[in-house]
């Protein structure tokens, strides 16, 4: 389990925590994720495959470690109509999985209207892509960590 990885939480100019997963090769068991999980979780996706109970689970897992780091102890995770994870009053957060790997990230209400995450496969992204998913700010630290302009970025 990996916490606050670098750059993007200092990008954002914020306390953002998140929480990194990679099942197949960190200590974490899914026996004892599903024993810990709170029964209205497990609730709510008894009648999922197996392999989407183990993505929820570990992705509400993560969002409980991420959560705990700001002082949400022992939270229930539930389901919101378009599937999303509700949180307690006062938190943002997202959750993500991929293959091999489960994120989540969470900061407080405040200077954050919204957070979101997404976890892919490692792949260069189109150009019209990064102009929806990074602000100007993010844009411009990856400018000058390739030395080029992002609108040059090879596809």
């Amino acid at each position: 389990m990996q916490l606050n990885p670098p750059p993007w939480p200092l990008l954002l100019d914020t306390s953002v925590t998140t929480v990194v997963v990679r099942p197949s090769i960190s200590n974490i068991s899914i026996t004892e994720v599903f024993a810990t999980q709170p029964e209205a979780e497990r609730l709510a996706m008894m009648n999922a495959i197996p392999k989407r109970q183990v993505e929820f689970a570990l992705g509400r897992h993560c969002l409980r470690q991420a959560l705990q780091t700001l002082g949400y102890d022992k939270v229930t995770i539930p389901v919101g109509s378009d599937r999303q994870p509700i949180l307690p009053s006062g938190a943002l957060g997202s959750i993500s999985h991929c293959e091999d790997y489960v994120v989540a990230a969470c900061a407080c209400e405040g200077s954050l209207i919204g957070l979101g995450i997404d976890v892919e496969k490692h792949q260069p992204l189109s150009k019209g892509i990064l102009h929806l998913v990074l602000t100007k700010q993010e844009m411009r630290h990856i400018e000058q960590l390739y030395a080029q302009p992002i609108s040059s970025a090879s596809a």
